[in-house]
């Protein structure tokens, strides 16, 4: 009942959502972990096993603080970026695959919080991809308006040095924002111009 749907990446419960008088136990599942805030600010991360938050009736007679738990997935998260009309120096229109691999970085749960989350009820992966999907595609368009179809296409040493790029741009974003960059690759790169040719 209290797991994320398939499209989040988290979700804030309050206490008042869950069952139960005075306190209630909830289940973190397996590669979830569990954020407990107390007035708002993390007070303490749990692994998958159960946390016991102080639920609604306390609160409401104001015996208690204001709980939340937030559950977050903790595994790997794979993100799929489409990079449409990068414009190349000659010019012509580039699209690309992206593929990204991040983790909620242990010990940065709280940036995460703030940077990430910042009050949502929830995180979906198409909220995060939205969020990162300009700053990718700007660093590609930095990179690569540099560059011709030509050179694009003779030059195998650019997609790696594109993906390096990129990779740079992103790990500050993302450490800022509590997550650990893992990988990333870029994949099926399609010009009209090379069809046309």
């Amino acid at each position: 009942m209290w797991n994320l749907k398939e499209e989040e990446i988290a979700r804030r419960i309050l206490a008042s959502e869950l069952p139960g008088i005075w306190n209630h136990d909830l289940p973190v599942p397996e590669g979830m972990v569990g954020l407990l805030l107390v007035n708002e600010k993390l007070d303490r991360v749990y692994g998958p096993g159960t946390l016991r938050v102080s639920s609604g009736l306390a609160q409401f007679f104001g015996l208690g603080t204001k709980n939340a738990v937030v559950l977050a997935r903790a595994h790997e998260l794979s993100l799929d970026f489409p990079v449409a009309h990068v414009l190349t120096r000659d010019p012509v229109f580039l699209d690309f695959n992206c593929q990204l691999l991040v983790k909620l970085q242990q010990g940065a749960e709280t940036l995460f919080l703030r940077n990430i989350l910042a009050g949502r009820d929830s995180l979906t992966f198409a909220d995060f991809k939205q969020r990162l999907s300009g700053e990718l595609k700007e660093v590609a368009q930095s990179f690569l308006g540099k560059r011709s179809i030509a050179d694009l296409a003779d030059h195998l040493e650019i997609k790696p040095e594109l993906e390096a790029e990129i990779e740079l741009n992103l790990k500050r974003t993302l450490g800022s924002a509590g997550l650990a960059f893992l990988r990333l690759s870029t994949a099926d790169f399609h010009c009209d111009a090379w069809n046309e040719q």
